[in-house]
């Protein structure tokens, strides 16, 4: 009796599991501007977790055991989803900040930073990093990049490992200069990524004179304490700051 009951609770986990996983990938495929996550762990307490606890009669403790396994397969395909689709949320920055946030605590829960960074330093190599693209498109994708990057991980241990390839690439333009100086020319305040906050933090870009420069982050990965301030994900916010109401409501 013992080993078909592990067996039904064995086969519910898996079932459970995937529907948490199509539910992600339902919920929030190429929505970059709300965030994904809290409505997603809301509907895990209110429909999966009590089936759980109905079908196998759970007490207190089978219950937050069950609800970890479950809240981890979906940080795990969000978390991977939206590693998948960065590229596209670095283009549509900072419109795009929610799913920024919803990877951020995805990263806190799971072990995908390899994922990301070999992922993303692949998107940039065969979508950007080509013969064909203008310096002055490839400026502009590394700019949003560093303040994409920045949001994700505000110790800059990601931007530093997604961004060497890029800064190579550019030292080989020619025209990077120009395209550089006619961007800060127009640019308004507070759109000089590439220059860095830092001048101790830079990296000369070019032909090695070091006449421009743009950020070389840290090299440890700090969270944001900000962001742990609802870890629990069901707070249905937007990823904007408190007082902004600029952004669509959390729900799926």
């Amino acid at each position: 009796e013992g080993g078909a009951s592990d067996v039904a609770e064995a086969a519910l986990h898996r079932a459970l599991e995937t529907a948490a996983r199509v539910k992600t990938r339902d919920a929030a495929a190429g929505d970059f501007n709300k965030k994904a996550l809290p409505s997603l762990l809301r509907w895990l307490d209110a429909t999966p977790l009590q089936f759980a606890r109905c079908a196998l009669g759970l007490d207190e403790a089978g219950t937050a055991e069950w609800r970890g396994r479950l809240e981890y397969a979906i940080y795990e395909r969000l978390g991977s989803l939206r590693i998948d689709e960065f590229f596209n949320v670095i283009v549509e920055f900072p419109d795009s900040l929610p799913a920024v946030d919803d990877l951020r605590r995805c990263l806190r829960r799971t072990t995908l930073h390899d994922r990301l960074t070999s992922s993303l330093r692949g998107a940039l190599q065969r979508r950007l990093l080509i013969p064909g693209a203008p310096t002055s498109d490839i400026i502009e994708q590394y700019r949003l990049t560093i303040r994409a990057l920045r949001a994700l991980d505000p110790s800059g241990v990601v931007l530093s490992v997604v961004s060497a390839p890029l800064k190579e690439y550019l030292r080989e333009r020619k025209d990077t200069i120009r395209c550089v100086v006619t961007m800060l020319m127009g640019a308004r305040d507070g759109d000089d990524e590439l220059l860095g906050a830092d001048e101790d933090d830079a990296m000369d870009v070019g032909d090695g004179d070091g006449s421009r420069s743009i950020a070389a982050p840290p090299e440890e990965w700090e969270g944001d304490p900000e962001f742990e301030a609802d870890e629990d994900g069901r707070d249905g916010g937007t990823g904007r700051p408190d007082g902004d109401d600029g952004g669509a409501d959390g729900g799926a």
